[in-house]
C-alpha cells in the first residue's frame, strides 16, 4: 500500500534497518518520499538505537548515546 504523504504530512519518520542490511532498506524512493514530503528522518542506520517518549505536550528521543 502506498501512503499519500501529500495527505497525511508527516512530521517525523523512523526507519528501523541494520547498515548494509541484505534487502537494501530503507528503498531509495522511500526516503526520497519522505524527505520530499518535509518530515525529519530518524534511522537506526545513523543514529543506532533510539526510544521515543510522548506525553501530551512534548516527544523525546533519546539514544544510546544520550
Amino acid at each position: 500500500m502506498k501512503v499519500e504523504l501529500e495527505n497525511v504530512k508527516p512530521r517525523y519518520a523512523w526507519i528501523s534497518a541494520g547498515r548494509k542490511n541484505r534487502y537494501g532498506h530503507p528503498h531509495k524512493d522511500t526516503l526520497e518520499r519522505l524527505e520530499n514530503s518535509g518530515a525529519k528522518i530518524y534511522s537506526t542506520q545513523e543514529n543506532g538505537a533510539f526510544g521515543i517518549t510522548v506525553n501530551k505536550k512534548s516527544m523525546r528521543i533519546h539514544g544510546r548515546n544520550g
